[in-house]
Protein backbone atom coordinates (compact mmCIF):
# COMPACT_ATOMS: atom_id res chain seq x y z
CA UNK A 1 0.00 0.00 0.00
CA UNK A 2 1.52 3.15 -0.97
CA UNK A 3 -0.82 5.38 0.69
CA UNK A 4 -4.23 6.29 1.21
CA UNK A 5 -5.03 7.99 -2.18
CA UNK A 6 -2.56 5.41 -4.58
CA UNK A 7 -3.33 2.00 -5.12
CA UNK A 8 -1.89 -1.49 -3.83
CA UNK A 9 1.13 -2.61 -4.72
CA UNK A 10 2.08 -6.35 -4.89
CA UNK A 11 5.89 -7.26 -4.14
CA UNK A 12 7.43 -10.35 -4.69
CA UNK A 13 9.57 -11.26 -2.18
CA UNK A 14 11.09 -14.08 0.42
CA UNK A 15 10.01 -13.79 3.80
CA UNK A 16 11.40 -11.08 5.35
CA UNK A 17 10.87 -8.43 7.88
CA UNK A 18 8.16 -5.72 6.65
CA UNK A 19 8.20 -1.92 7.48
CA UNK A 20 4.98 0.50 7.39
CA UNK A 21 5.16 1.88 3.89
CA UNK A 22 1.62 3.90 5.00
CA UNK A 23 -0.42 4.04 8.75
CA UNK A 24 -1.34 0.67 9.56
CA UNK A 25 0.13 -1.03 6.16
CA UNK A 26 2.99 -3.40 6.07
CA UNK A 27 5.07 -4.01 2.94
CA UNK A 28 8.49 -5.57 2.47
CA UNK A 29 11.53 -3.69 2.01
CA UNK A 30 13.24 -3.37 -1.35
CA UNK A 31 10.80 -6.07 -3.05
CA UNK A 32 10.21 -6.20 -6.77
CA UNK A 33 6.91 -4.92 -7.64
CA UNK A 34 4.52 -7.53 -9.85
CA UNK A 35 1.11 -7.96 -11.41
CA UNK A 36 -0.03 -10.80 -10.16
CA UNK A 37 -2.15 -13.14 -12.18
CA UNK A 38 -5.25 -14.22 -10.16
CA UNK A 39 -6.22 -11.83 -7.28
CA UNK A 40 -8.90 -12.58 -4.47
CA UNK A 41 -10.83 -9.72 -3.34
CA UNK A 42 -12.91 -10.03 -0.05
CA UNK A 43 -17.20 -9.43 -0.27
CA UNK A 44 -19.06 -7.94 2.52
CA UNK A 45 -21.80 -7.72 -0.46
CA UNK A 46 -21.92 -9.02 -4.07
CA UNK A 47 -24.21 -9.43 -6.73
CA UNK A 48 -25.48 -11.70 -9.57
CA UNK A 49 -23.68 -9.73 -12.07
CA UNK A 50 -20.11 -10.12 -10.37
CA UNK A 51 -19.75 -6.80 -8.47
CA UNK A 52 -18.86 -6.17 -4.72
CA UNK A 53 -19.52 -4.31 -1.94
CA UNK A 54 -15.67 -4.02 0.00
CA UNK A 55 -14.78 -2.18 3.08
CA UNK A 56 -15.34 1.62 1.64
CA UNK A 57 -11.67 2.52 1.09
CA UNK A 58 -11.98 2.10 -2.79
CA UNK A 59 -8.09 0.64 -2.70
CA UNK A 60 -8.63 -2.33 -4.65
CA UNK A 61 -10.67 -1.48 -7.42
CA UNK A 62 -8.24 1.55 -8.14
CA UNK A 63 -5.37 -0.50 -8.00
CA UNK A 64 -7.53 -2.77 -10.46
CA UNK A 65 -7.79 0.11 -12.52
CA UNK A 66 -4.40 0.57 -12.74
CA UNK A 67 -3.22 -2.72 -13.78
CA UNK A 68 -1.87 -3.76 -16.99
CA UNK A 69 -2.80 -6.77 -17.71
CA UNK A 70 -5.70 -7.20 -15.33
CA UNK A 71 -5.38 -9.92 -13.19
CA UNK A 72 -8.58 -12.69 -12.90
CA UNK A 73 -10.19 -11.61 -9.85
CA UNK A 74 -11.80 -13.93 -7.58
CA UNK A 75 -14.28 -12.32 -4.99
CA UNK A 76 -14.55 -14.18 -1.87
CA UNK A 77 -17.31 -14.05 0.36
CA UNK A 78 -20.79 -15.62 2.09
CA UNK A 79 -23.38 -16.74 0.27
CA UNK A 80 -25.83 -14.83 2.65
CA UNK A 81 -23.97 -11.99 1.45
CA UNK A 82 -25.69 -12.25 -2.09
CA UNK A 83 -27.92 -8.83 -2.84
CA UNK A 84 -30.16 -8.08 -6.01
CA UNK A 85 -28.01 -5.38 -7.09
CA UNK A 86 -24.98 -3.59 -5.25
CA UNK A 87 -26.07 -0.24 -7.64
CA UNK A 88 -22.57 0.03 -9.16
CA UNK A 89 -20.87 2.93 -9.51
CA UNK A 90 -18.40 3.84 -13.08
CA UNK A 91 -15.47 3.04 -10.91
CA UNK A 92 -16.54 -0.28 -9.65
CA UNK A 93 -14.15 -3.32 -10.94
CA UNK A 94 -16.47 -6.12 -11.93
CA UNK A 95 -15.42 -9.63 -10.43
CA UNK A 96 -14.39 -12.38 -12.78
CA UNK A 97 -15.94 -15.35 -10.33
CA UNK A 98 -17.32 -15.36 -6.99
CA UNK A 99 -16.75 -17.90 -4.18
CA UNK A 100 -18.57 -18.75 -1.12
CA UNK A 101 -19.02 -21.58 1.01
CA UNK A 102 -21.86 -22.72 -1.08
CA UNK A 103 -19.21 -23.13 -3.87
CA UNK A 104 -18.49 -21.05 -7.15
CA UNK A 105 -21.37 -18.45 -8.04
CA UNK A 106 -22.76 -17.91 -11.53
CA UNK A 107 -21.88 -14.59 -12.48
CA UNK A 108 -23.58 -13.00 -15.70
CA UNK A 109 -22.14 -10.01 -17.60
CA UNK A 110 -24.69 -7.32 -17.07
CA UNK A 111 -24.81 -5.74 -20.74
CA UNK A 112 -26.31 -9.10 -21.82
CA UNK A 113 -28.55 -9.73 -18.39
CA UNK A 114 -31.65 -7.80 -17.72
CA UNK A 115 -30.64 -5.32 -15.16
CA UNK A 116 -32.95 -4.95 -11.48
CA UNK A 117 -35.08 -1.88 -11.95
CA UNK A 118 -33.54 1.41 -10.43
CA UNK A 119 -33.95 2.32 -6.58
CA UNK A 120 -36.35 4.82 -6.10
Amino acid sequence: MAGNDRPTGHYASPPCRAHEAAPGHLAPPEAELVTPDVTLAPLVGWDRFGFRLGYGGGHFDRTLAQLSPRPFVIGVGLQTAALATIHPQPHDIRMDAIVTEEGLQATHDPEQAEQPPPRG
